[in-house]
């Protein structure tokens, strides 16, 4: 990549399927939002942490320079399965028991419980752009983003699920849920009704902001070594809805749980952690062009300084979900980032 990389902000992305990526570089500190309401017409690259707060800020980075780079043609790299899982930390352990009696009690219908891991890594200067190709040679189906900013430090991105695309009137979403194994054939109970209540959810929040509104699914689809349940939305909608609509639909129950409110209140009282801009969103926003937000999972917060990444994923946990299994969940979609390090 040409680009300075001592740009005090610095954005990599690579669209699903994409054959090129997109560099941005910026001298400038990025944009602080109060949400992403307040997104009206600006354009630049949009990150917005999983809730807003004074540490973790919704920011728009506003390139001073952007160029695009064909990626090799190359065969998807071979991804080594999961080894080993290691035991369940006593953290995940009690936050897990605190989230399995609150649903199993009625409390809620659904909440999504987050864990992260921490990594030793090696990065130089050009450290983090070889990590970058090695994901995109790795996901081509995937949205995979790295960025770096002041307020927001470097994060790595390996996204299959679309929170918001579209220009002009026409738009796209998706509901996404339930995990198994690629290769398994048939869902579990769980997956389906944990599936039902994201797509509940999204058909509820459109058609408060859109109309035309069109949906298929579920259906299975593949996500590395994983795969999920999908649902796509097509619909109709004003771009000067945007700013709300986002406001309206995230966190989505993906990501946070149901009723939203409660449990959003739940998680960051309950989880023991902070999840900063793992399961927010983040992707390119241009009123005259396309906008293309995915959510920020199977990421890393890299802290190149100190030679260690953090990595995220959660899951969703409902009254017949199992710990093991919940925790074995959890370190598959690790694993999406985690050998990811080892080949760079």
């Amino acid at each position: 990549m040409s680009e300075d990389r001592h740009s005090l902000c610095r954005v990599l992305y690579r669209l699903p399927g994409a054959g090129d990526c997109c560099v941005l570089s910026s001298s400038s500190a990025p944009d602080v939002l109060s949400s992403p309401d307040d997104l009206s017409e600006r354009s630049g690259f949009l990150i917005a942490p999983f809730t807003p707060s004074p540490d973790c800020p919704v920011v728009m980075v506003r390139p001073d320079s952007i160029e695009h780079h064909t990626l090799e043609k190359q065969p998807p790299t071979e991804k080594s399965p999961l080894a080993s899982v290691p035991p369940v930390p006593g953290d995940y352990r009690r936050s897990f028991e605190a989230f399995h009696s609150a649903v199993s009690g009625g409390r809620f219908d659904k909440l999504v419980l987050a864990a992260s891991l921490r990594r030793p890594v090696r990065l130089d200067d050009s450290g983090a752009d070889a990590l970058f190709l090695e994901a995109c040679r790795a996901y081509p189906d995937f949205m995979v983003t790295l960025f770096s900013t002041p307020l927001t430090g470097t994060w790595l991105s390996v996204s299959p699920e679309l929170l918001l695309e579209g220009e002009g009137n026409r738009w796209r979403t998706m509901a996404l849920a339930g995990t198994m194994p690629l290769g398994e054939q048939e869902w579990s109970g769980k997956n389906r009704r944990e599936q039902a209540l994201v797509e509940h959810f999204v058909q509820e929040t459109l058609e408060r902001f859109a109309t035309h509104i069109d949906r298929r699914g579920p259906e299975s689809r593949r996500a590395g070594h994983l795969q999920h349940l999908c649902t796509v939305f097509d619909f109709r909608m004003e771009r000067n809805r945007l700013g709300a609509l986002l406001s309206a639909l995230h966190p989505t129950p993906a990501v946070s749980g149901l009723e939203r409110s409660a449990a959003l209140d739940f998680i960051r009282t309950t989880e023991n952690l902070e999840r900063r801009y793992y399961s927010g969103f983040c992707g390119p926003t241009d009123p005259v062009g396309g906008t293309h937000l995915y959510v920020t999972l199977r990421s890393a917060a890299i802290d190149a300084e100190r030679g260690e990444a953090t990595l995220w994923a959660g899951g969703g946990i409902m009254p017949d979900s199992r710990l093991e299994e919940e925790w074995t969940e959890v370190v598959q979609k690790m694993h999406t980032v985690n050998l990811l390090f080892d080949h760079v």
